[in-house]
């Protein structure tokens, strides 16, 4: 229906302190474009916020499009990381999943 929501789907990401990190997920919708923004939150809640980067309007179709992106972590934590996927009518929709570094 013209009213769906994005779709959102995040691999869980993992590695050790002072390397990249590859942050993996899949965005899909049905109005073509979409603003993507990956928030990782320290520790398990979304309490604090550690970084929220803005990587700007992509465009998907209904299947999804998959995207990789790279991030360096300084310091061995367990924390949440999330995409928020908007379409150009202002829906949005969020997944998670777990960032843990060793």
């Amino acid at each position: 229906s013209s009213t769906a929501r994005p779709t959102v789907q995040v691999q869980p990401a993992r590695g050790k302190a002072g390397t990249v990190l590859f942050f993996s997920f899949t965005v899909g919708g049905r109005a073509g474009r979409v603003g993507i923004v990956l928030t990782i939150y320290g520790g398990a809640n979304v309490a604090t916020v550690l970084l929220r980067k803005d990587y700007g309007k992509a465009t998907v179709s209904r299947l999804g499009r998959g995207f990789s992106v790279r991030i360096r972590a300084n310091a061995r934590a367990t924390d949440l990381w999330c995409i928020t996927a908007t379409d150009t009518a202002g829906r949005t929709a969020t997944a998670c999943s777990s960032l843990i570094v060793r």
